[in-house]
């Protein structure tokens, strides 16, 4: 791009003649070409120049950013140091003054009247009990016409089996209940066996008779 050398305005490309004032231009002013080389160069090393200054900017502006919050990090930490530090004295100190008021008042001498006394011993404390402890009630005894009933429905042919596994397994049942329906349980099988051998034995005596006689 080319300008006047008289006025300075900006040249048409091939213009002969300036529009503004009218100076006759000679064969040294090039208007068709762009700028030169070394205006070029010129506005590249400025532009250059333009990027790293932005780019030490804002290096410069991180390592700001980075050197505060490592600052404020460390601000934080050196503060909950000292709380931490400070509930701890406060624990050991509030410890030493109750060990020390309680040697003081086991050491603690009165006088009244002229007269020295030793300060009575403290008295052990003793917890009370709990309010659901002393609220339990003692589990009531079964009765005669319920161990009866009991006995009674344990004889029937098949419900009364049923009856002693529910009773025995069941965690509503009574302990007293449920240990004897065990036992009862454990008698049935007992029973159970031995009427089984009986019956084999008897069995072998009958047919070993029988091929005897006939």
């Amino acid at each position: 791009m080319a300008f006047c050398p008289n006025c300075g305005n900006e040249l048409l490309p091939g213009a002969k003649f300036c529009v503004s004032c009218g100076t006759q231009l000679g064969a040294s002013v090039n208007t068709s070409q762009g700028p030169t080389a070394e205006e070029a160069a010129r506005a590249a090393e400025e532009a250059r120049a333009a990027a790293e200054a932005k780019a030490a900017e804002e290096a410069r502006a991180a390592e700001e950013a980075r050197a505060a919050a490592e600052a404020k990090a460390a601000e934080e930490a050196k503060a909950a140091e000292e709380a931490a530090s400070q509930t701890v004295s406060g624990a050991y100190a509030g410890a030493g003054a109750a060990f020390t008021s309680q040697d003081q008042t086991s050491d603690r001498e009165n006088t009244y009247g002229g007269n020295t006394y030793q300060s009575a011993p403290s008295r052990p404390v003793y917890s009370q009990p709990s309010p659901e402890a002393s609220l339990e009630k003692p589990q009531a005894t079964r009765t005669l016409g319920q161990w009866v009933l009991d006995i009674f429905l344990t004889m029937l042919p098949v419900a009364g089996l049923v009856l002693l596994i529910i009773w025995s397994v069941s965690s509503e049942t009574a302990p007293e209940k449920k240990n004897w329906a065990r036992a009862m349980l454990i008698w049935h099988v007992v029973l159970v066996v031995i009427a089984i051998i009986i019956t084999v034995v008897s069995l072998s005596a009958f047919w070993s008779f029988y091929r005897w006689y006939y």
